[in-house]
C-alpha cells in the first residue's frame, strides 16, 4: 500500500522512492544526487543543473533558480517524424499534456515514466560512484499498431565556471565547442573560469573538458543556442526541433549549448534503449577511458545497480 498519499504523490511501498504523480506540484520537488564530487539537481519536471565539487563555483550547466517557472534544465524533446508533434518525457519544456506521468525520486537516481499517445517512455538519470559523469537512459516502447518514426533531441546550456555568471555576454566569449568524430562526442572548454572575485579564479582557464556523448552514434549535434531556438526563441518547441534537424555547428563566441539528435524507428511492440553521457574530465585520455567503459554492453546497468546497493 502506498504511504502518505496526497494528490501530488506518495512514498513507494518499501519506502525507498518518492513517487510524484503529476508534474504540476506547488513548487519544484527536487532530488539532489552526488557521488561526492560530481553532482546534479533535478526537479519533477526536468529542471536542474550539474556541477563538479562546488555547486556555485564550478557549474557544468547553466541554471537559474526560478521556483515558479522551473524552466532551466537539461531537457529532452521527442518528435514524431511523420506528424511533427513534439513532447517531453519530463513534461517540461514542451509542456504537452501526457496521458500518464510519474517521477520517482530514489536515493541516487530519478526515473520519469510517461505515455503520450501510443508511445511509452522511461527516462532515468543517475551518477556512477567511480566517474565524474551523469548517465541518462531513455527507453521508448511503441504500444500502438503501426511503426513509429521518432526523433530524440537533448538540450543543455554550458556554464563551465561560477554559477553567478551575471556577465553572460562576456563569459560566452571564452567558451569553445567542437565535435570529436573519433570519440563521437561534443566537447566544451572555457578559456576563463571567472571574472575578478574573492575566489581567485580570475585570469585562469577552466581546467577540465566537458563532454556530451551517447552509447551509440547519433545523427546531428548543435552548440549554438541561436541556431537551436531560431528567431522565435521558444523553449517549448525550438525551431531546430520543429524542423527535425540540427546544423552541426561548433566553435567560439556563440551562446554555447549542447544538443544531440537521434532517430528511432520502432515497430509495434518494440522497445529501444539509448544512453546519454554528460561529464567532465581532466584530459582527453580520461574522456576516452570513461566513454569506452560505459559503452561496453551491460556497464551502465552494473553501475546503476552499484548505486542502488
Amino acid at each position: 500500500m502506498s504511504q502518505f498519499q496526497t494528490r501530488y504523490g506518495h512514498f513507494s511501498d518499501e519506502g525507498w522512492e518518492y513517487v510524484i504523480v503529476t508534474p504540476k506540484t506547488p513548487k519544484p520537488w527536487i532530488n539532489v544526487i552526488s557521488n561526492g564530487h560530481y553532482g546534479l539537481l533535478i526537479s519533477q519536471s526536468g529542471g536542474g543543473f550539474s556541477w563538479l565539487d562546488d555547486c556555485n563555483q564550478n557549474r557544468i550547466t547553466r541554471w537559474n533558480q526560478d521556483l515558479v517557472r522551473d524552466d532551466w534544465g537539461k531537457f529532452f524533446y521527442l518528435r514524431d517524424e511523420e506528424t511533427g508533434f513534439v513532447w517531453s518525457p519530463t513534461y517540461r519544456p514542451a509542456e504537452q499534456e501526457l496521458d500518464e506521468f510519474s517521477c520517482r525520486h530514489g536515493i541516487g537516481y530519478t526515473i520519469f515514466q510517461a505515455t503520450s499517445g501510443h508511445m511509452q517512455s522511461e527516462l532515468r538519470v543517475f551518477i556512477p560512484w567511480e566517474h565524474n559523469l551523469e548517465i541518462w537512459t531513455i527507453r521508448l516502447t511503441n504500444v500502438g499498431r503501426k511503426t513509429r518514426h521518432l526523433g530524440l533531441f537533448t538540450y543543455l546550456e554550458w556554464c563551465l565556471g561560477t554559477g553567478h555568471d551575471q556577465h553572460r555576454e562576456f563569459h560566452k566569449l571564452f567558451l569553445e565547442t567542437e565535435f570529436d568524430p573519433n570519440r563521437k562526442a561534443v566537447l566544451a572548454r572555457k578559456r576563463l573560469w571567472d571574472v575578478p572575485s574573492t575566489n581567485a579564479h580570475w585570469n585562469r582557464d577552466w581546467p577540465w573538458i566537458a563532454y556530451l556523448a551517447a552509447s551509440e552514434s547519433f545523427e546531428e549535434y548543435e552548440t549554438d543556442k541561436a541556431l537551436f531556438f531560431g528567431a522565435r526563441a521558444c523553449l517549448s518547441n525550438p525551431e531546430a526541433v520543429a524542423r527535425g534537424q540540427l546544423s552541426c555547428t561548433t566553435g567560439k563566441w556563440s551562446d554555447a549549448i549542447g544538443s544531440i539528435h537521434k532517430r528511432f524507428v520502432l515497430k509495434p511492440g518494440e522497445t529501444r534503449e539509448f544512453h546519454v553521457f554528460l561529464g567532465v574530465a581532466s584530459s582527453l585520455d580520461e574522456v576516452d577511458r570513461t566513454l569506452q567503459h560505459y559503452r561496453k554492453e551491460g556497464e551502465v546497468e552494473r553501475a546503476f545497480e552499484g548505486v542502488k546497493s
